[in-house]
C-alpha cells in the first residue's frame, strides 16, 4: 500500500429555483497522538452557505464505521427523499 495523501476538494454550488449559493468542502482531518504521530484520519462533508451567517446552526454527523455510513442520513437533510432502511436478523 502506498502513503497517505490527504484529499481536499472545494467548489461553489448555486441552486438554481432560489439562487442560493454555498460552499462544499469535502476534506481529510488528520488526527495526531500526543507525540505528533498521524494516527487516523476523519473525512467530512461541509456545505457553507455564502455569505455566511454565524446564527445558522450546525449539525455534525459521523460514520458509525464499517457497515453504518451516514450518507443517506445526509442526504435525507438536503432532499426530501425518504430512505428504507432494512434490518437482518441472523
Amino acid at each position: 500500500m502506498g502513503a497517505f495523501e490527504k484529499y481536499g476538494w472545494e467548489e461553489e454550488k448555486i441552486i438554481s429555483k432560489t439562487g442560493l449559493r454555498y460552499l462544499v468542502r469535502l476534506q481529510d482531518y488528520v488526527l495526531k497522538n500526543s507525540q505528533g504521530k498521524e494516527e487516523a484520519v476523519m473525512f467530512s462533508f461541509s456545505y457553507l452557505r455564502i455569505p455566511q451567517d454565524s446564527r445558522r446552526p450546525v449539525m455534525f454527523a459521523y460514520n458509525g464505521g464499517p457497515g453504518a455510513p451516514v450518507v443517506g442520513f445526509i442526504w435525507g437533510f438536503w432532499d426530501r427523499s425518504r430512505f428504507l432502511f432494512l434490518t437482518i436478523q441472523i
